[in-house]
């Protein structure tokens, strides 16, 4: 799996889907083996570093984090309750929110050979996650949770196509804009 390739959850005729999307091939496909229902279903994909695992949240019953391998193999694990799954640099940790505004949770993950947690530690955090269809926030190499990302709804007229918008290489494009002290 390449830095090149992202998951992202796709809601369309109330179903939520899975996408994989590739920038180096320069193309985006449904994931297969990823539950999906109307109303509901699987939303907040994301690969682990390595690749090989995707974290998601399911409102199949309630809101539970399930993560399972990739390419799909039908076997999956319940991590916890909660939502905006997001996974540690090193693949080890997903933090999420939990079910309190203004509360994260850290697990610890081990996923081999078997896929195996810890209880969730919960902590405070000085940003609001609220229950959206994507991450709200991200994790810094150090574990710190990183920067609260703005989840912005835009108004769209009936004959405009929403976009996705891919900022790479962001952090190199703010040390040249910010020179060091």
């Amino acid at each position: 799996m390449s830095s090149r390739t992202a998951a992202a959850g796709v809601f369309k005729d109330s179903v939520f889907s899975a996408w994989r999307f590739s920038l180096r091939e320069r193309k985006a496909e449904p994931l297969s083996g990823i539950p999906t229902r109307v109303g509901g279903g699987m939303s907040q994909p994301s690969f682990s570093p390595d690749g090989r695992w995707l974290v998601y949240r399911s409102s199949e019953t309630g809101s539970t984090i399930y993560v399972q391998p990739f390419p799909a193999t039908g076997a999956r694990d319940q991590v916890a309750s909660g939502f905006s799954p997001v996974w540690s640099r090193d693949g080890k940790k997903l933090f999420f929110a939990g079910s309190r505004q203004f509360q994260l949770a850290v697990v610890n993950i081990n996923t081999r050979p078997i896929v195996t947690t810890e209880n969730p530690e919960r902590f405070d955090a000085p940003l609001s996650v609220t229950m959206q269809t994507t991450a709200q926030f991200d994790v810094a190499p150090d574990d710190r949770i990183f920067a609260p990302v703005a989840a912005v709804t835009p108004q769209l007229k009936p004959s405009t196509s929403p976009r996705i918008h891919i900022v790479a290489n962001w952090f190199e494009e703010l040390k040249a804009r910010v020179p060091a002290r």
